[in-house]
């Protein structure tokens, strides 16, 4: 009786014990999870303040942000004030009559520049582009006169750059006019009322530093020798006329070289019928062939260039003048 009740004794210790160790885990359990949903709502608290609330920047940031938009202003000045350098700016008013005397007068000093076209570097009646007013009767027109300076400003540029780097003949000199057809505008105007987002840095563009820029594109052609090439590129890059090379290629009327080597066709006594030449051998103190550089044939070149003009120049810099023009 006694072991009985000792058995029950301890058994019910057991269970006792049994419970209240599990009894400790579950509220540990239950304290861990309560912390875990409490740390994961004031995370997700955090989360909803930083979103919806205020960004406030150091002031370290803010200070160098300011220094960065400081250095690109003046870098954007300072580019600005190199290419625009050789920008016209026509203060001097002037008569649609009086500008084509002006025109005609700095033909006649281009057509006294040495060349290859009976001693002038154009041939007589050269056009320049505007052979309308230059060699005809076209009187120029008042509401495009501006227009019609900045022109002759850049073609009397270019022919000066060609004229110093020793050309032989300028050939020929066109204005490429920039004109925009029917369905271009109507494409351009379905774009512009599809997307005004593509249109705000356009926008930005024209009403900020490129507001007053422009471009005109001149075709010119010229004979010259191979080391006028390199000089024509090299004074394009230091001219301080904003322009860029679009296009440039060269080639040669004849090969002399090849001429000379070629043998010449003999002919058989019956009309019409040629025999192959036969190349005659020829002692070895006369299979040498001297060429004269000089005396070779000119390359014809066709050059795209477009000249730029930013608006931006100071006053007073670089003013044409009707005596500079002159």
């Amino acid at each position: 009786m006694n072991s009985n009740r000792v058995i029950m004794a301890a058994s019910g210790g057991a269970a006792a014990l049994i419970s209240a160790v599990l009894g400790v885990y579950a509220y540990s359990v239950w304290l861990e999870d309560d912390e875990l949903v409490q740390n994961l709502e004031a995370s997700k608290a955090a989360a909803q303040r930083a979103v919806s609330g205020r960004v406030s920047p150091e002031k370290a940031s803010i200070d160098a942000i300011k220094a960065n938009t400081a250095s690109l202003r003046d870098w954007i000045d300072e580019s600005l004030a190199f290419v625009s350098r050789g920008d016209a700016n026509f203060s001097s008013p002037v008569s649609p009559e009086r500008f084509k005397q002006i025109m005609l007068e700095d033909a006649r000093e281009i057509a006294k520049i040495p060349g290859s076209a009976a001693g002038s570097i154009v041939r007589a009646g050269f056009g320049f582009g505007l052979g309308e007013y230059i060699s005809g009767s076209a009187m120029p027109d008042a509401r495009t006169l501006s227009d019609l300076r900045r022109k002759w400003y850049d073609i009397k540029t270019i022919v000066n750059i060609l004229a110093s780097s020793s050309v032989q003949e300028i050939t020929d000199i066109s204005v490429e006019e920039q004109r925009r057809t029917e369905p271009e505008k109507k494409d351009k105007r379905a774009s512009t009322q599809r997307s005004s987002a593509r249109r705000r840095p356009s926008d930005r563009r024209k009403n900020g530093w490129m507001a007053h820029a422009s471009a005109k594109t001149y075709n010119v052609k010229f004979l010259a020798k191979p080391s006028a090439l390199v000089k024509v590129c090299n004074s394009i890059a230091l001219s301080p006329r904003f322009m860029t090379v679009d296009s440039y290629s060269f080639a040669k009327e004849r090969d002399t070289l090849a001429e000379k080597l070629s043998p010449a066709p003999v002919r058989s006594g019956r009309p019409g019928r040629q025999l192959p030449s036969v190349a005659h051998e020829k002692p070895e103190e006369e299979k040498g062939l001297v060429t004269d550089p000089s005396l070779e044939p000119p390359f014809t070149v066709s050059a795209r260039l477009t000249v730029y003009d930013f608006g931006t120049a100071p006053a007073g810099q670089l003013d044409v003048k009707e005596e500079e023009c002159e």
